[in-house]
């Protein structure tokens, strides 16, 4: 996709800095009824507001809508939070109650981008082939923090089956992640959505802009097909995002000056070991290792160069992961693990997509059994993957199962109290991994990192009787991190609490703090971000 960060800084200024508030939108509700009556209104489409009042108002001064400040008070217009995907085709009174519905419990200056208001319609302005030009779309989706809201009205068109719409809910997931795209689709509805997915095939209102998105397409995915491959495959499991978690370490390790080793990992790799088990305390380094196995060195240069972590040895060989957070209910559900899981395998598998895409679209969103949900998409597709000699191992990589302890479990241990024994099937992600991941095929080999206290300190017996006929090799952080250090390296640290020397090296002043009053501000700085890290 487009990079936003080469654009010349006046089309950054033009697009990714116009959004309207929700109360703007409100108003703006409230005048067109006024102006075209309350029952005409509810059946205009969008392409005519945007002929009969947007061009019409906007005439006079060839400007955009969001511009007017009779119409949309200065204060309304701030930079977009949300970008508005929908169809010019469909119902405006539509598009106007599903966006403030949607956003019912947000402030209402939450700020929204939608372009009949913030896309100069005149297409003799110096200004409207800048806004509607490919750059900028690029840089508004990137300047859309909380990415982007799918009106998902199909009364007269699906959007679906739009050009704009497809390629907007690929940008986004390309730039977002699966969180970014709020898109919600009835369990019924959700078949005819994906096989109505054909960008090649896909309506544009001008044919020079399906020209661009197809040549974009092209350019980014190969060709077509890949592209609806793609997103099909966004659209069926409704996969969890880690793309923010994994920033955020990576981040912090680059700031540190760490660099990963890992050579134990490939090690691990060589021998007959099914488990291979990261252990420490809190706040030593298990997340940040695991989001360094997650990411690519290469993408991670090209993302973002200065936070890029140096890498030893073989650091992408985690086929799929799946971070446990206590904080996040999402990631606690089984089933919700298992589709993450199914997704990130069938993006790196292309046999293992083909044979996703085969399911019943309709029958994977009403899945509501764990043993229902592991079989049809991770131990069927597996079963078949193994059946090709070429096949290399897959490596699922499970972080942190002491977050799926039992939050009343997780108090005790952080409060230093000792639970007498563990919560019957308390540590859903445990479960899952007793109960079903390690049923899956031989190719398939596994990471976990934990506290060792996890599951009343049961989680590494537990993990050693589940692999029996295995054994069960353990690492800790300090074995694969060594710390650079005046231009030069150790081969491994001594270990440590990583987050009390992030905290360290980013307090100002902290070298010059008296040494007996360093030590206890840190710890209470630990204290309040341990939870969270």
């Amino acid at each position: 996709m487009l990079d936003p960060s080469v654009l010349p800084p006046n089309v950054l200024i033009q697009t990714a800095r116009l959004g309207v508030t929700l109360r703007g939108l409100l108003k703006l509700k409230v005048i067109l009824i006024e102006k075209f009556g309350a029952a005409a209104f509810l059946e205009m489409s969008t392409a005519d507001v945007n002929t009969k009042w947007v061009e019409e108002v906007t005439a006079e001064r060839q400007c955009r809508l969001v511009e007017m400040e009779e119409l949309v008070a200065p204060e309304d217009v701030a930079p977009p939070i949300y970008f508005i995907s929908h169809t010019w085709m469909n119902k405006a009174s539509r598009l106007f109650e599903y966006v403030l519905n949607y956003l019912s419990n947000a402030s209402d200056t939450v700020t929204v981008w939608l372009d009949i208001l913030c896309v100069n319609q005149h297409e003799d302005t110096a200004a409207h082939p800048l806004d509607v030009h490919p750059h900028s779309f690029s840089s508004v989706v990137a300047a859309c923090s909380a990415g982007t809201l799918v009106v998902m009205d199909a009364g007269v068109v699906s959007p679906a089956t739009r050009a704009w719409c497809i390629f907007e809910w690929a940008h986004t997931l390309l730039l977002h992640g699966s969180d970014g795209l709020h898109l919600h689709i009835k369990a019924e509805d959700r078949a005819a959505v994906l096989s109505s997915i054909n960008v090649a095939e896909a309506k544009c209102y001008k044919e020079e802009d399906k020209v661009m998105i197809l040549s974009e397409v092209c350019l980014h995915h190969n060709s077509p097909e890949v592209f609806n491959t793609k997103l099909k495959l966004q659209l069926l499991p409704e996969p969890l995002s880690y793309r923010v978690d994994v920033q955020r370490l990576t981040e912090r390790a680059a700031a540190m000056g760490t660099q990963w080793v890992f050579d134990e990992v490939d090690a691990w790799l060589a021998t007959s070991n099914r488990v291979l088990c990261i252990t420490a305390g809190a706040g030593e380094g298990k997340s940040t290792i695991s989001a360094a196995l997650c990411s690519h060195q290469q993408q991670q240069k090209q993302q973002n160069p200065a936070a890029a972590t140096l890498l030893s040895g073989n650091a992408a060989t985690v086929s799929a992961c799946h971070f446990l957070k206590y904080s996040d209910e999402r990631r606690l559900e089984p089933i919700r693990i298992i589709k993450s899981l199914a997704f990130q395998l069938a993006e790196r598998i292309p046999c293992m997509g083909e044979q996703l895409l085969h399911l019943d679209a309709e029958e994977v969103a009403r899945m509501r059994e764990v043993e229902q949900a592991f079989t049809k998409l991770l131990l069927q597709p597996l079963q078949n993957l193994k059946q090709q000699t070429q096949q290399r191992p897959v490596v699922l990589l499970i972080d942190a199962l002491d977050e799926a302890d039992p939050p009343g479990l997780q108090l005790a241990l952080t409060n230093g109290g000792k639970p007498t024994g563990p919560t019957p099937c308390g540590n859903l992600a445990l479960k899952l991994v007793v109960d079903h991941l390690h049923h899956l095929p031989p190719i398939v080999r596994f990471i976990f990192t934990t506290r060792p206290d996890a599951a009343t300190s049961q989680v590494l017996p537990c993990l050693e009787r589940t692999v029996h006929d295995s054994i069960v090799q353990y690492l800790t952080p300090s074995e694969l991190q060594s710390v650079k250090s005046g231009g030069s390296s150790s081969s491994h640290s001594h270990g440590g609490v990583m987050v009390y020397h992030t905290v360290l090296a980013a307090c100002e002043g902290g070298a010059s703090m008296p040494q007996n009053l360093r030590r206890p501000m840190l710890l209470l700085l630990l204290q309040l971000l341990l939870p969270s890290t």
